[in-house]
C-alpha cells in the first residue's frame, strides 16, 4: 500500500512540473530548451517592447547618424536607422534637417535605435549658432558652415547685418575658413559676427 501511494505521489509531482513548464512563457526559439527563470523570462519580455520619449534634441551627429537627448540625469547617444520614419512639423523631412533645441517624439526597437522621429520647430524660433564657414556662393548668398561634425548650408539676406572683427562687412567680405557667431531662424540668418583669417590663428 505505501509502495503504491508512493508511486502516485510521485505522478503527481510529474504531471504538476510539466503543467508548469507549459503554462510558463518561453520566448520563441528556447522552447526546446526547457524555458528560462521567470526572472530571465520577464527580461526578455520587456527588452521586446518599444520605447517612445518626448524630448529635445542636445546635439546630432550626422556623420554617425547619433542623436543626444537627455533622459533624467543620463545622456543617451541613439543611433537613427537609415530606414527611420522622420517628420519635421508634419511633413517628411531627412535627418540633416534636424537640428539642436528642436522638440522631438522618438520611437526605439529594442536595440535602442530610433525608427521614427517626429520633431518640430517654431517657425521664428531664434537661435545661436557658431562655427567655421566651409563654402560659400556670393551669387545666392549662401554659406556651409561646420558646427562640430555637423555642416548646415545657410542663406543671408542682402540686408543681414555682419560684423567681421568688430567692423561693419558685406557678404562678400566673407571668406572659407572664418570663424563666424550667428543668430538665425530655421536656416535662414539675422546676423554675423566673424573674425578674419589672421584673428583666427
Amino acid at each position: 500500500m505505501k509502495k503504491w501511494l508512493s508511486v502516485l505521489t510521485i505522478a503527481c509531482l510529474v504531471f504538476v512540473l510539466r503543467g508548469t513548464s507549459v503554462s510558463a512563457a518561453t520566448p520563441p526559439g528556447l522552447a526546446k530548451k526547457g524555458g528560462l527563470p521567470p526572472g530571465i523570462q520577464k527580461r526578455f519580455i520587456e527588452e521586446k517592447k518599444e520605447k517612445k520619449y518626448s524630448t529635445v534634441v542636445k546635439d546630432i551627429n550626422l556623420e554617425e547618424r547619433r542623436i543626444t537627448i537627455e533622459d533624467g540625469t543620463a545622456i543617451l547617444n541613439l543611433l537613427v536607422s537609415d530606414k527611420a520614419k522622420i517628420e519635421l512639423n508634419k511633413k517628411s523631412a531627412k535627418l540633416e534637417e534636424i537640428m539642436k533645441n528642436d522638440k522631438i517624439f522618438i520611437k526605439l526597437d529594442k536595440k535602442n535605435t530610433i525608427t521614427e522621429l517626429r520633431a518640430t520647430r517654431g517657425e521664428e524660433t531664434v537661435h545661436n549658432i557658431e562655427g567655421t564657414i566651409t563654402k560659400i556662393d556670393y551669387n545666392n548668398l549662401e554659406f556651409e558652415l561646420q558646427e562640430g561634425t555637423k555642416i548646415t548650408l545657410y542663406k543671408v539676406k542682402s540686408s543681414t547685418p555682419i560684423k567681421i572683427d568688430g567692423e561693419t562687412k558685406t557678404f562678400k567680405d566673407l571668406v572659407v575658413g572664418m570663424k563666424i557667431k550667428a543668430s538665425a531662424t530655421d536656416k535662414n540668418i539675422l546676423s554675423i559676427e566673424a573674425k578674419s583669417l589672421q584673428k583666427n590663428i
